[in-house]
């Protein structure tokens, strides 16, 4: 039996389907990652086209059981349509969602993953934060969400206060370059000031940096990659 259900979520992927319609994957607060048939969007005249747009934050109306879905409405919170006016941000904004996409599981919540992307978008479009610095606070956000907090401050083998080089490997975190091993990734102190205070540097190259080597901390820890960004790097 169907049911109508409400879902707080970002649009994050859009693919046509069928002659009319769109096929939407949808990450909410509520229910995880969702799929869902917004009908007849592609026509000029759908009411809902505006919902069937990657970036969009709203409350989706849902119909449907079994993971099978169609869109009967939604109320915008936020279309986050500012990103659009600048190519890097709209590159670091589509690796956002990816992120999220890659993460986010059907069936399971993490609001603060979700809420963690609509807070870096909403940085990026209104707080004129440096968007790889945005990014970086996200994907940081996103790993202790899942279990994962990585700590720049402090050498996770003998404790002490990392004020230089570090070390990231899977067994051990991030550690300082004393107890380093030679198989770990290197981060350089200025990288380590970056991904601790991620959102308070405004060294674009840096931050970008930052990035490259967080994306592959992510991908060591999650087997999870994040390509968006492969081209704009």
């Amino acid at each position: 039996m169907s049911e109508t259900f409400k879902a707080t979520a970002i649009c994050t992927r859009v693919v046509d389907y069928r002659e009319n319609d769109r096929l939407l994957e949808l990450c909410s607060l509520e229910h995880g990652k969702i799929t869902a048939v917004a009908r007849g969007a592609k026509k000029a005249s759908a009411k809902l086209k505006f919902a069937t747009s990657p970036f969009c934050f709203g409350d989706y109306m849902l119909i449907g059981t079994n993971g099978k879905y169609i869109v009967c409405d939604c109320v915008e919170i936020e279309s986050f349509s500012a990103i659009t006016e600048d190519l890097n941000s709209y590159y670091v904004g589509f690796a956002m969602l990816e992120a999220l996409s890659k993460t986010l599981i059907a069936g399971q919540p993490n609001s603060e993953a979700v809420l963690a992307v609509v807070r870096g978008l909403k940085s990026i479009c209104f707080d004129d934060i440096e968007p790889y610095s945005a990014f970086n606070n996200c994907l940081l956000v996103i790993l202790e969400s899942l279990g994962y907090n990585l700590d720049f401050s402090t050498c996770s083998s003998c404790g002490c206060v990392i004020d230089g080089d570090a070390v990231f490997s899977v067994a051990d975190g991030i550690i300082c370059e004393h107890c380093g091993s030679y198989d770990g990734i290197k981060l350089s102190r200025n990288i380590v000031k970056c991904l601790h205070h991620p959102i308070e540097c405004e060294d674009e190259s840096l931050s970008k940096m930052a990035n490259i080597l967080l994306r592959d901390i992510v991908y060591l820890m999650l087997n999870v990659k994040i390509n968006c960004l492969n081209t704009a790097l």
